[in-house]
């Protein structure tokens, strides 16, 4: 187990993302300032690199085979966040 990303959004709130490439992507939130840490699930089997918070309430977690999670606080859930194949940043201007 690797962790690779910590991000916290006040002096309580964080979260630590990572994993393995064997096993599923991990997310752990603190709301006491890293005293103690609980698994949020991520429902992902991919690694999870990097964690970041547009705003308090809206985060994003991000791993390899291009998976991005979302999270909004208030429903305190991750979602999958689809994004274009890699592939069409790569092209050229139309």
């Amino acid at each position: 187990m690797t962790l690779r990303s910590v991000y916290f959004v006040n002096r309580n709130t964080g979260y630590i993302v990572g994993g393995d490439y064997t096993m599923q992507g991990i997310i752990l939130k603190t709301t006491n300032g890293g005293t103690s840490w609980d698994i949020d699930s991520s429902s992902t089997y991919n690694y999870l690199t990097s964690v970041f918070f547009t705003d308090p309430d809206t985060g994003y977690a991000v791993g390899i085979m291009d998976d991005i999670k979302k999270q909004q606080t208030e429903k305190s859930v991750w979602i999958i966040e689809l994004l274009p194949k890699r592939y069409e940043y790569l092209s050229e201007p139309g």
